[in-house]
């Protein structure tokens, strides 16, 4: 069909078609159809997956919060007798506990 030249007048003019239904691709204006089972599971997963990650900041917010706390608390109860060995209170340093440096592996026989 022809595009035809909206008229001046606001409003639709006795004459006038009916709205043009929307378009597939537009954004829907009210409550929709549901989607595509697939797409509401993916849009589902994808708030779930929004969600965990806001409560791992969250957690791991708490966590060095806690992990500073107890660290100035062991200073304040050792006071100045022995101080508290570098990197005791430090999160995910490379030099860590869980990450000391291991004696390199024998390569399996082939």
């Amino acid at each position: 069909p022809a595009f035809r030249v909206p008229s001046p007048s606001p409003g639709p003019s006795p004459g006038d078609p009916a709205p043009p239904l929307p378009l597939p691709w537009a954004a829907p204006t009210g409550p929709a159809e549901p989607l595509d089972p697939d797409l509401e599971d993916n849009y589902q997963l994808r708030q779930e997956l929004h969600n965990a990650e806001q409560r791992a900041e969250d957690l791991l917010t708490t966590l060095m919060k806690a992990s500073q706390e107890l660290e100035r608390l062991a200073q304040a109860r050792l006071g100045s007798k022995s101080p508290v060995p570098s990197g005791a209170g430090e999160l995910a340093t490379p030099s860590g506990p869980g990450n000391a440096p291991r004696a390199p592996r024998r390569s399996s026989p082939s």
